[in-house]
């Protein structure tokens, strides 16, 4: 029971644990068992690691304040900032201040527990380049703590401009087009 209770401390703190309890009893059975979920814990905390610093996407989480408590790398790209920068600097210091009451409404349903659809938001950067984005939310409360809240954030903004062109080109042939009919329609 005292490598048992070892093995939990150890688990709790990252350690290696200590050799599998010899026999065919109980204890050594739990052990064994004990052992196998330490490591399918392992396995799941290294699957979800290489997901997150090989995600496109921002991916963060928020304190109760609205300030990043942890980015993935690909936040670095995002805001033109390492991620210790990111850090415990705060939501709206990289919003475009039009967005911010959309911000607050938004935030205000995920933390009622409604799953609002994806809010598209203007990010500023550092470098003070702006980016649109998809923002989406879920908000997840902690036992004894104020929650935090994960967020990821899709950049949209080469597919919007995309969009921009297509319109702006759709409505420059229609106006070509439209001129020299309604004057072969006159005569």
């Amino acid at each position: 029971l005292k490598i048992m209770n070892d093995n939990s401390y150890r688990l709790a703190s990252d350690k290696p644990l200590n050799q599998i309890v010899s026999g065919n009893d109980e204890i050594a059975q739990l052990d064994h068992v004990f052992h196998d979920m330490a490591s399918a814990l392992k396995e799941a905390a290294r699957k979800e690691r290489a997901i997150l610093e090989n995600a496109n996407d921002c991916i963060c989480s928020f304190d109760s304040s609205l300030k990043f408590v942890s980015v993935n790398p690909a936040c670095e790209d995002f805001f033109a900032l390492v991620p210790d920068e990111i850090i415990s600097t705060h939501l709206f210091d990289y919003l475009n201040s039009e967005d911010t009451e959309k911000a607050c409404a938004f935030l205000s349903k995920v933390n009622r527990g409604t799953n609002p659809s994806n809010l598209t938001l203007s990010i500023k950067r550092a470098d003070g380049e702006v980016r649109e984005v998809l923002w989406s939310s879920q908000w997840a409360p902690t036992e004894g703590k104020a929650g935090e809240l994960f967020s990821i954030f899709h950049d949209v903004t080469e597919h919007r401009a995309a969009e921009r062109l297509k319109q702006e080109v759709v409505a420059m042939v229609t106006h070509d087009l439209r001129s020299p009919l309604m004057t072969v329609q006159n005569y």
